[in-house]
C-alpha cells in the first residue's frame, strides 16, 4: 500500500517538474550520415577494412537502423572473418518490418556467411529469401542450385529453376540453368526445349550449339546435332574434340563401334589429355579391338600415361604395424552405379553377407541420381560420401581422409568412371571390379577380380592389374527381392515347339563376332529364334 502510494506521488512529482513530458525525435542529419557511409566505402575499395568499419559504425551512432550501412557493416565484418558479428549486424537489416529495396543484399550475404560456416540450409533459405525480394538476382539463384546439388538433390534444383523461368520468362541465364539442371536428371528433352528458347532469343554461344548437340545425340538424334556442332567449332575451334567425343558416344550407343572409334581417335588427336575420349574409346575397344585390328593394350597404356601423369599419386603412407586378427579394414567403394543398374543386382547380396564386424564400408557415391536402390545401397554401408559434385583430386584426397584400406573401381571405362582418383593411389591397396571386366591400364590399379571365363589363363598379359581369379564367378545375383510370389511359368518353347534365344545388351556389345556365334547356335538348333532388345533399336536407322 505505502509503495502504491510513494509511486503514484512520484509520477506527480514528475509531471510538475517535466520529465513525463514527450521529448522531440533528435534530428538525424541524413547528409552527414551518407557522408560517413561513401567514406567508409572508399575505405573498402582502398581494402582498408579498418578505417571503413569505424565509419560505418560512427554511421549507425547517428541513424542506428540504416539499411545501407548495416549492410556495408555487415561486410567488411564478413571480410574480416568475424561472422558471428556479421550475422547479428545483417539481422538488423533483415528485420521484418523493413521495407528497404536495398534489403536484399543483407539477405544474400547472410547467405554467404552461412555457406562459409557450412550451415547449407539456412545459407539456401536466405538465398532464397534474397530471391524473393529480387527475383531476377542470377548469382542467388546460382548458389541455391549449386547447395542443392551438392546436397545430392537435383531433381529439387530442377524444380527450383522450373519456378524461377516462371517468375522471370525473360531471364535468359535462368533458361539455361535449367538447361543443365535437366541433364543432371537425363531430361534430354527438357534441355533441348530450354536451349531452342535461348537460341531463339537471340542468345549466340559456341557452348549453347555445343550443348545443344551434345543433348540431341543423347536423344539418339545425331542428323539434328551436326549444324549445332558445326556453328560450335565455326565459332570457338577449341571445341573439336568435344564434338567428336560426343558423336563417337552416339555410334557408341548404337552399336558402330568403327565410327566411334575413329571420331574418338579424333578427339585425342585434338585435345591428347582428354580423358573421357581415351575411357570411352576403351570401352568401345573392349569389344571389337580384334574386329577393327587394334590394340587394347597399347590404348589402355595410353590412357594410362596421361592419367598418372595429369593426377600425379599422393605421399606414400606410412608403414603401419598392426594385429591382422584384430584390425578392422576401411574398404571403400566407388561407383555410379549405386541405383537401378547391374551393379545394383550383383553387389547387395554381397554387401549384406559381409562381417560389419571386420570390415567398415565407406561408399563414395558419383550417382547422378540416386533412386530406390540407392536407399538400400545406403544401409549397407557405415559411410556414405556423395562425390558427383567434387573433382578427381578432391574425390583421391576424401579418400585419404577416410584413411581407406582398400579400395574397390566398380565402374572402369563406363560412364560414370573415376578412374583419375586411382591414379593419385589414395588407398594401400586398389582393386577393379564388377562394373567393367577389361583391364584399366593404370599401373596404380593393383588388382583385377575375375574368373576363368571372363579371364582366361593366357591372358594375363593384357592386364595392367595382377588378375585374382574367383573359383567360380565374379558374379553373384542377388536374390531378387519381393513380398509377392514370383510365378513360375512353363517355358514357353513347350507350347510353340521352337526355342527362342534372347539379348538384352547394349547394341555397342553385338559385334561381329558375336553374331557369328549366335548364328553358330541358331543353326545347331533346328528352328531356333533370336530376340535382340535394346534402347538402341528404337531408332528406324539402327533396326533396319
Amino acid at each position: 500500500m505505502l509503495d502504491r502510494f510513494r509511486q503514484a506521488l512520484q509520477r506527480r512529482l514528475d509531471t510538475l517538474t517535466g520529465q513525463n513530458t514527450p521529448q522531440p525525435a533528435p534530428v538525424i542529419n541524413l547528409e552527414y550520415v551518407d557522408s560517413l557511409r561513401t567514406k567508409g566505402n572508399a575505405f573498402l575499395a582502398d581494402e582498408k577494412l579498418d578505417a571503413a568499419e569505424a565509419c560505418f559504425r560512427e554511421a549507425l551512432d547517428h541513424k542506428k537502423d540504416d539499411t545501407r550501412t548495416l549492410i556495408c557493416l555487415g561486410y567488411v565484418l564478413k571480410e574480416q572473418g568475424r561472422l558471428a558479428e556479421a550475422r547479428i549486424v545483417l539481422k538488423r537489416a533483415t528485420n521484418p518490418v523493413n521495407t528497404d529495396p536495398e534489403v536484399f543484399e543483407a539477405f544474400y550475404l547472410l547467405g554467404e556467411i552461412c555457406e562459409t560456416q557450412i550451415d547449407l540450409e539456412d545459407a539456401k533459405k536466405h538465398f532464397k529469401s534474397t530471391l524473393g525480394l529480387k527475383p531476377d538476382f542470377t548469382r542467388a539463384c546460382e548458389d541455391v542450385v549449386r547447395i542443392l546439388r551438392q546436397q545430392g538433390r537435383p531433381k529439387e534444383a530442377k524444380e527450383f529453376l522450373e519456378e524461377q523461368v516462371r517468375l522471370c520468362p525473360d531471364n535468359t541465364d535462368y533458361r539455361l540453368m535449367l538447361a543443365k539442371a535437366c541433364t543432371d536428371v537425363f531430361d534430354f528433352q527438357g534441355m533441348v526445349d530450354h536451349l531452342m528458347v535461348a537460341v531463339a532469343r537471340g542468345v549466340k554461344d559456341a557452348s549453347i550449339n555445343m550443348l545443344l548437340g551434345a543433348a540431341l545425340c543423347r536423344l539418339e538424334r545425331e542428323d539434328e546435332a551436326r549444324p549445332y556442332f558445326e556453328m560450335a567449332q565455326a565459332a570457338d575451334p577449341s571445341v573439336s574434340h568435344e564434338v567428336d567425343y560426343h558423336r563417337g558416344y552416339f555410334y557408341t550407343r548404337n552399336g558402330n563401334a568403327r565410327a566411334a572409334v575413329e571420331l574418338l581417335d579424333q578427339s585425342i588427336k585434338h585435345k591428347p589429355d582428354y580423358l573421357p575420349a581415351h575411357s570411352l574409346l576403351l570401352l568401345n575397344l573392349s569389344h571389337t579391338a580384334i574386329e577393327l585390328n587394334r590394340s587394347y593394350k597399347e590404348a589402355a597404356q595410353q590412357f594410362a600415361r596421361v592419367a598418372e601423369s595429369t593426377y600425379l599419386p599422393l605421399p606414400t603412407l606410412p608403414a603401419e604395424v598392426v594385429d591382422i586378427d584384430t584390425k578392422v579394414l576401411r574398404v571403400g567403394f566407388v561407383s555410379g552405379e549405386f541405383r537401378e543398374h547391374p551393379v545394383y543386382h550383383f553387389l547387395v547380396g554381397i554387401l549384406e553377407q559381409i562381417d560389419k564386424t571386420r570390415f567398415h564400408l565407406v561408399a563414395f557415391s558419383n550417382n547422378q541420381l540416386d533412386d530406390a536402390p540407392t536407399a538400400t545401397f545406403r544401409t549397407l554401408f557405415s559411410e556414405w560420401h556423395d562425390v558427383q559434385h567434387l573433382n578427381h583430386a578432391a574425390v583421391a584426397d576424401l579418400v585419404r581422409e577416410q584413411r581407406i584400406d582398400v579400395l574397390f573401381d566398380l565402374s572402369g571405362h563406363t560412364g560414370d568412371a573415376r578412374l583419375p582418383v586411382f591414379a593419385r593411389k589414395p588407398a594401400l591397396v586398389q582393386v577393379a571390379w564388377l562394373g567393367y571386366f577389361a583391364s584399366t591400364g593404370l599401373t596404380t590399379m593393383d588388382y583385377i577380380i575375375a574368373d576363368a571365363a571372363c579371364v582366361p589363363k593366357d591372358s594375363d598379359e593384357w592386364f595392367s592389374e595382377k588378375v585374382i581369379r574367383l573359383p567360380s564367378t565374379r558374379l553373384c545375383m542377388t536374390t531378387p527381392r519381393t513380398t509377392r510370389p514370383i510365378p513360375v511359368t512353363p517355358t514357353p518353347c513347350k507350347s510353340k515347339n521352337y526355342m527362342t534365344f534372347g539379348s538384352f545388351q547394349q547394341a555397342a556389345k553385338i559385334n561381329s563376332q558375336v553374331l557369328r556365334v549366335w548364328a553358330n547356335v541358331l543353326e545347331s538348333v533346328p528352328q531356333s529364334r533370336l530376340r535382340i532388345q535394346n534402347k538402341a533399336l528404337d531408332s528406324a536407322t539402327i533396326a533396319n
